[in-house]
């Protein structure tokens, strides 16, 4: 039966054995000496342990239920957990780190001295050496207090070893490059990339960004000094083995970019170079090559907020024109109201409304595929496929053999977790994988459009959409047909105000509406809108500044101008030729 649970229980799970005690601290479980009570190893799961049972008939070994309900073996003499944190709880990433912060909180609150504090965790650390945050915490008091000979010694005890979670190892090189000891930061960093190997762990397959924050919670500070100084081998020192650790997470081509730009900008090329390569590598191995999609599906959107009132006003122009032939024939009764159209001036107007379908078809494509990939499991990012919720959420995708690669991989690796076995050779690159499975399913996802959360008041408008532009553009006819029959002058008014109201064909016309109304879009700055929404600042999660990266958006595009430069221009033309050609006279 499953045991308590360790935040509803007084005792957390634990197993008495022969010549071990085996106690769970939330993802982690602990080795004690049940004579001492000292703890012997660490080894980290994915996800809370709720239970521990013997196995009977072997001694050595016991069996763990972790959260969810999934069952995993546990010999005594170690074995590899190929899996990280499932869900994105800080605790479950790093036991370790809580167990430190919690420590020095309960001392600090307790207005202990930094000696006093040093001393304490001196202690601490006999009775738990696999905790490597707590070396750190150590090396802090002891500098404090003044005694560099027992910090650096704290120091040197945070590199830890290979037996020690990786990630821990990852958070005390982070620590001691942080405070500028290069040497000891790169010796843990060692011993982190060969327990990475050890239990099977690439993070060049990871894409999701949860990490990063994490690491680099201990070097904000230097990395902001870095930036106010514009010191680039500064720069480079504190994030270049995180890039080189994690070069296709979410982000990661935006950040790189911004980062060669900031070094080209300080006058270090050979930064530029380097950080532009991983930028490339980013862009195009990794899954931010996805930013595209969302640049595409922004261009569409702004091409619909274009074309919609671009069509609107064309056809309400189209019924102007008519009003006037009905008031130059002099046509009375029934007559009078219907409305007088030429086919070569209409289809421009229809042309735009057709438009507007593939084009929604465009922004909900990428929005479901947005959607799919904001609604997938946190192991999906960090190749721990193994989460009981993969599997649901790679089953409703499209069926393509990049879905079908992918559940493969991960019943694999939930078999391999469940057996205590080493997981299934990683033989394609996860990033494009998952990029391929997301995007594949992208024609499949549009039947899927009503049920999307995202696009809940999209969707809507896909049935009624396209009647609702006809609609739109009848009454917009019939009101310019009836203005144009019974108020010349308001005609003559709204034609002169209506940017290629006057004096165009009516292909022109359109051109110069849409481009009037992509300008007007511009300035609202919504031509970025998708983008905005969906991508945050990725330099935050990497702790760079706010504001490090250039903001997506910062007044009015350039180009808004320009087209606001031709429409003028364009107008004014139109203006003079009709002018030149009698206003009044009947097209």
């Amino acid at each position: 039966a499953e045991g308590p649970r360790f935040e509803d229980a007084d005792i957390p799970p634990v197993l008495v054995l022969p010549d071990t005690l085996l106690l769970a601290v939330d993802a982690d479980l602990l080795h004690l000496d049940p004579t001492t009570g000292h703890v012997l190893a660490r080894t980290r799961y994915p996800a809370s342990i709720h239970a521990i049972a013997p196995v009977p008939d072997d001694p050595r070994s016991a069996t763990l239920t972790l959260e969810g309900g999934l069952t995993t073996p546990h010999p005594l003499d170690g074995r590899t957990v190929h899996q990280w944190a499932w869900e994105p709880s800080f605790r479950s990433v790093s036991v370790s780190r809580s167990e430190a912060q919690r420590q020095v909180a309960t001392m600090t609150s307790a207005g202990l001295g930094a000696r006093d504090r040093a001393a304490l965790l001196d202690s601490a650390t006999a009775t738990d050496p696999t905790n490597v945050l707590l070396h750190i915490e150590r090396a802090a008091a002891w500098a404090e207090a003044g005694d560099d000979s027992r910090a650096a010694q704290a120091r040197t005890d945070a590199t830890g070893h290979p037996d020690l979670p990786w990630f821990d190892l990852l958070l005390a090189s982070a620590a001691l490059r942080g405070t500028g000891h290069d040497d000891l930061a790169d010796t843990a960093l060692a011993n982190a990339r060969e327990a990475m190997a050890a239990h099977h762990v690439d993070t060049s397959r990871f894409v999701g960004i949860m990490p990063l924050p994490i690491l680099t919670s201990a070097l904000r500070e230097p990395l902001e000094r870095a930036v106010a100084t514009r010191d680039t081998a500064e720069l480079e020192r504190l994030l270049g083995w995180l890039a080189n650790l994690f070069p296709h997470v979410e982000g990661a081509n935006e950040v790189f970019t911004a980062v060669a730009d900031f070094c080209r900008d300080a006058g270090d090329h050979d930064c530029a170079e380097r950080f532009g390569h991983r930028a490339d590598r980013a862009a195009t191995h990794g899954f931010g090559s996805l930013e595209r999609d969302t640049r595409r599906a922004d261009l569409a959107l702004l091409a619909m907020l274009a074309l919609g009132p671009a069509a609107a006003l064309a056809a309400l122009l189209l019924g102007l024109r008519s009003g006037r032939r009905r008031r130059a024939e002099n046509t009375t009764g029934r007559a009078a109201w219907t409305p007088a159209l030429r086919i070569g001036e209409a289809i421009p107007a229809l042309l735009a409304a057709a438009l507007l379908v593939p084009l929604f078809l465009t922004v909900a494509a990428t929005l479901l595929l947005i959607q799919t990939w904001v609604t997938a499991p946190m192991g999906v990012g960090h190749d721990s496929l193994a989460a009981p919720n993969v599997e649901a959420w790679l089953l409703p995708l499209a069926d393509t053999p990049e879905r079908d690669a992918l559940l493969t991989l991960a019943r694999a690796d939930a078999e391999a977790f469940r057996d205590g076995t080493a997981p299934p050779p990683r033989t394609e690159a996860l990033p494009i994988l998952l990029r391929d499975a997301v995007r594949a399913g992208q024609a499949d996802a549009l039947a899927r459009v009503d049920r999307s959360v995202l696009l809940h008041g999209l969707s809507g408008l896909r049935a009624p959409s396209a009647p609702a532009v006809g609609i739109l553009m009848l009454i917009a006819l019939l009101l310019g047909h009836a203005i144009g029959r019974f108020l010349p002058g308001i005609a003559t008014l709204l034609r002169r105000i209506v940017p290629g109201g006057s004096g165009w064909p009516a292909p022109v016309e359109l051109l110069v509406l849409a481009a009037a109304m992509a300008a007007f879009f511009g300035f609202l700055e919504l031509h970025q809108l998708i983008l905005v929404i969906t991508m945050p600042d990725p330099a935050l999660y990497y702790g760079l500044p706010e504001g490090f990266s250039p903001p997506l958006l910062s007044g009015p595009p350039a180009w808004a101008w320009g087209l606001l430069a031709a429409v003028a221009v364009m107008h004014a033309v139109g203006l003079w030729r009709s002018k030149a050609s009698g206003e009044e006279r009947e097209d």
